[in-house]
């Protein structure tokens, strides 16, 4: 066995590999599809890198979280409005 057909088997599919000109999200959807941990990066017929799941799932979520409230600022206003409260402050 060969190991293009045991990377094959183990992606329940041919080889996967991405190019350096292909999208970020393109490359995520491919590895959610075959449950893969990392992907071979060619440009023509060489390999020079890897990119994993990881850098893909971390590069997703910073592109989402612009429209979303970090935790931290959430629970920092909560925990001011709620000792506003318990200190009467609040005035209502």
């Amino acid at each position: 066995m060969t190991v293009r057909k045991l990377l094959a088997q183990r992606a329940r599919g041919p080889m996967a590999v991405c190019h350096l000109d292909q999208s970020v999200a393109a490359v995520r959807e491919m590895m959610i599809n075959q449950g893969l941990q990392f992907v071979p990066v060619i440009e023509g017929d060489k390999f020079v890198g890897i990119v994993t799941h990881a850098e893909v799932t971390i590069y997703h979520e910073e592109r989402q979280s612009t429209t979303i409230p970090a935790p931290a600022a959430i629970l920092a206003a909560t925990k001011s409005e709620f000792s506003n409260d318990l200190m009467g402050k609040t005035g209502k």
